[in-house]
């Protein structure tokens, strides 16, 4: 009973001191999902994003991830490619479908050598793949409409890690019936970015002079080497793209009624060298003054200066839909 009583007095404490440890600098430093330290998969595109009964499927899915090290750029890594069926909504396990779905975790299980399309090992980057259309699905998609799309055809990329495996998943959504007149979703595209002003198109390399610029343009940020605030020059960055990118669909309200709707874009962005100030933005609603609010960010040089860095781009429907761009900042 007295440990007890002990444990619940100290319980109290904390509730009491938690509100304070912000004020005291007891609060752990975190690193922006923006900047890009070590391995990752930073994006994962489909095409086609979607499937649809009634409109001719494919000979095969077209996959690219974009996996991007700092540390080791050039790196040679093993990875492996795996697909099954997603079908969570209704509950029908693996062997009524006749195929392989995902497990627990929501992975294609590994220990089912049906589920691998390709393995071995490439340099980091992009990497593609062509995955077949499993006959289970095209059968998935020829059953009775039972509602709004409840099933995927997921692909799945393993790469080894220093740390550990990294996964990427993406899911290429089986729609049973579209709305009249709706195509299947496809991916958005960029047009490029506005650096500081200045359109650049994909690939393109704009230079920048190092800690050169107007006082309004400096930013403070954390210099994590040396535990410390310094100001660093701050650039503008904008996606530019043409509003067809977003595009119409009808989906559903709560009550279960067609609703006309559309796409709302996203774009995230990554850098291995600097940080940005938002590493997530929407384009801002329509009668938005200025127009910009809320699209833009601003890419951070890094507090060491490097030669050259890399910025990434990407833009998502919110529907499965997404694909990337790169550019280079090249720091005098």
């Amino acid at each position: 009973m007295r440990l007890r009583s002990c444990i619940h007095r100290l319980l109290l404490l904390l509730q009491c001191f938690a509100p304070l440890l912000p004020l005291a600098g007891c609060m752990p430093e975190f690193q922006s999902a923006a900047e890009v330290i070590d391995r990752r998969i930073l994006a994962i595109q489909v095409d086609p994003p979607e499937l649809a009964n009634g409109v001719p499927a494919p000979g095969s899915i077209s996959v690219r991830a974009l996996v991007a090290d700092p540390t080791t750029p050039a790196a040679t890594v093993s990875y492996e490619w795996r697909s099954c069926i997603l079908e969570a909504s209704t509950g029908r396990t693996a062997a009524m479908l006749g195929t392989n779905a995902s497990g627990p975790t929501g992975r294609c299980d590994e220990t089912d050598p049906a589920t691998l399309i390709a393995a071995g090992d490439t340099h980091l980057g992009v990497l593609r793949q062509q995955a077949a259309v499993p006959p289970a699905a095209l059968a998935l998609l020829a059953e009775p409409e039972v509602g709004q799309p409840v099933m995927a055809l997921r692909l799945q990329l393993k790469i080894a890690s220093p740390g550990g495996d990294l996964y990427g998943i993406k899911d290429v959504v089986l729609t049973r019936a579209l709305p009249p007149l709706q195509p299947p979703n496809a991916n958005p595209l960029l047009t490029g970015i506005s650096f500081d002003g200045t359109d650049l198109q994909p690939g393109d390399t704009v230079s920048v002079t190092w800690r050169s610029c107007h006082s309004d343009a400096l930013q403070e940020v954390k210099d994590h080497a040396e535990d410390e605030t310094v100001k660093v020059c701050s650039h503008t960055v904008r996606p530019l793209f043409d509003d067809v990118q977003s595009e119409p669909y009808q989906g559903k309200s709560y009550d279960g009624l067609a609703l006309a709707s559309r796409e709302k874009l996203s774009f995230a962005f990554f850098t291995d060298h600097g940080s940005f100030s938002n590493a997530t933005t929407t384009p801002p609603p329509a009668g938005t003054d200025p127009p910009d609010l809320g699209l833009q960010t601003r890419w951070r040089e890094p507090t060491t200066k490097a030669s050259l860095s890399t910025l990434w781009v990407v833009i998502r429907d919110g529907r499965g839909g997404e694909s990337w761009s790169q550019y280079q900042v090249a720091i005098r």
